[in-house]
């Protein structure tokens, strides 16, 4: 997605000229930026920034450095390049290559639409790249030798780019961790449910078999051209991950060998300790049960052009528009110009076909689930509940209900995703209280403004305050206010 930059954007931000709105995630935007040299020398670069309502927080100044002191690092061909943290009237920015291309996600839905899927030797040409650059990352040490046990965190087809040029580049280290580092906290939950593994949901202990979990679920979608894991809600979703039986890949797939399903089962089991201990064993396990001969690069890009053409030309013409109109001022009422439509693959069908685990195997798992998400609407009230299942009950986590005026259900399932973090306060700044009233001032924008609580501790107060001001809400014709009752675990 294309979109001129509004009023409150700079023109410029340190050297880089800003032409139009590429994304907008959670706490930054991205933006397509020109750097113009000596006998018209130019050249395309993505620049990251803060978004302007966060860019004062420390927290998220914090988040930006770290993202580029842990790019950095790496230096590998299937990584998005930074180049440069910059500061501009104290704005921090990052400077990344520009990509030309799709996403995996973006290809795999053409793919589905045309009902062709894509040939295996494609598929672990695109993987061995993707495998590559992850275990590479997961390797990094610091100058002193000690490894940084980095862990991506976020692996999913909408974060491994295919260029045109055929080389496979995996993006966004924004919620990577690392050993030591600012974004390891127990208990925060960070990245795309349907990608997460069991332990990463439950807001535990992470290691670089979270990222194989993943990729074992990107290479299964990229063989079933289906999402194996998402679900209508997230509490579905959850529950698909926790212990929804796995569907047979080769119910999709009839020319997958035993082999292949065979590595993908163990690169999904959901024991960490059963599942393939690095990146690079999965892939070799892979390619040995590929026989096909892998897809070269120039091979991946007539794919590429070839399956995304119209999207292709669409983006290609926009660059040109925006970089004509580079002097000019900006159309801040300019349409969206997008180049991969919203729509989603379907999901895996429901299957009894394959037996659920033993009932000594699931004593011996002793399976704990925790729902941070399963949403109860009754009226002007939602609440967020626990799920457990086969197992000593977890602690209780944080509930909320709402009441507004109006009620706007879409507001509650903005803070749906931020129940994690916000259970995550509550655990470190423990309370007697059974409960407080938080009464959120919402502006225009759908961003908090102010927040108040009834009876509460400062410090669980200024925790759940900096969790809410990161959510976006629904956007309003004017100020309101919003009415949150925040039930604590029992202790």
């Amino acid at each position: 997605m294309l979109v001129e930059p509004p009023s409150d954007v700079p023109r410029t931000l340190g050297r880089y000229q800003l032409l139009a709105r590429i994304a907008t995630g959670g706490m930054g935007e991205v933006f397509l930026a020109r750097l113009e040299g000596a006998e018209g020398f130019e050249k395309l670069y993505a620049v990251k920034r803060i978004l302007p309502h966060l860019a004062s927080e420390q927290r998220f100044r914090t988040m930006l450095i770290s993202e580029a002191q842990i790019a950095a690092r790496m230096s590998h061909p299937n990584i998005c390049q930074v180049y440069e943290l910059g500061e501009s009237d104290g704005q921090l920015y990052i400077a990344m290559e520009y990509l030309e291309g799709t996403s995996l996600h973006g290809l795999l839905r053409a793919r589905q639409k045309t009902g062709t899927q894509l040939e295996l030797g494609c598929i672990a040409a695109l993987f061995r790249q993707t495998c590559d650059a992850l275990h590479h990352a997961h390797e990094l040490r610091d100058r002193e030798g000690a490894a940084l046990e980095l862990v991506h965190r976020d692996v999913s087809p909408g974060n491994i780019f295919v260029c045109t040029s055929g080389a496979v580049k995996v993006l966004d280290f924004g919620i990577a961790k690392v050993k030591h580092g600012q974004q390891t906290q127990t208990g925060t939950v960070k990245g795309k449910y349907a990608y997460m593994a069991p332990e990463q949901l439950r807001g535990g202990e992470l290691a670089r078999t979270v990222d194989v979990f993943a990729l074992a679920t990107v290479l299964f979608e990229m063989l079933a051209l289906r999402r194996l894991f998402q679900r209508d809600t997230d509490y579905l979703t959850f529950r698909a991950v926790l212990e929804d039986p796995l569907p047979l890949v080769r119910r999709y797939r009839f020319d997958a060998s035993e082999e292949l399903a065979r590595a993908i089962e163990r690169g999904l089991a959901r024991e960490p300790s059963e599942r393939w201990p690095t990146a690079r064993a999965f892939c070799d396990a892979v390619l040995a049960a590929i026989p096909d001969k892998l897809w070269s690069e120039d091979q991946i890009s007539a794919l590429v052009q070839s399956s995304m053409a119209v999207d292709l030309a669409h983006t290609s013409d926009a660059i040109k528009t925006v970089i004509l109109k580079g002097g000019a001022p900006l159309d801040t009422t300019a349409a969206p110009i997008t180049n991969i439509s919203a729509d989603d693959l379907p999901a895996v069908e429901p299957t009894s076909t394959v037996a659920p685990p033993p009932p000594e195997a699931r004593k011996s798992r002793a399976w704990i689930y925790v729902l941070v998400g399963a949403v109860l609407i009754a009226g002007p009230a939602i609440g967020i509940a626990t799920y457990l299942a086969r197992g000593k009950p977890a602690q209780e986590p944080i509930v909320i209900r709402a009441e507004d005026a109006p009620t706007r259900d879409s507001d509650m399932k903005a803070v749906l995703p931020y129940m994690g973090t916000l259970n995550e306060c509550a655990s470190r700044h423990p309370t007697t209280l059974e409960q407080t009233v938080a009464t959120i001032t919402i502006g225009s924008d759908g961003h908090m403004t102010t927040t108040t609580f009834d009876r509460i501790e400062e410090p669980l107060a200024a925790c759940m305050t900096d969790v809410l001001r990161q959510v976006q809400f629904a956007k309003r014709n004017a100020e309101s206010l919003l009415s949150l009752t925040i039930k604590f675990p029992k202790r």
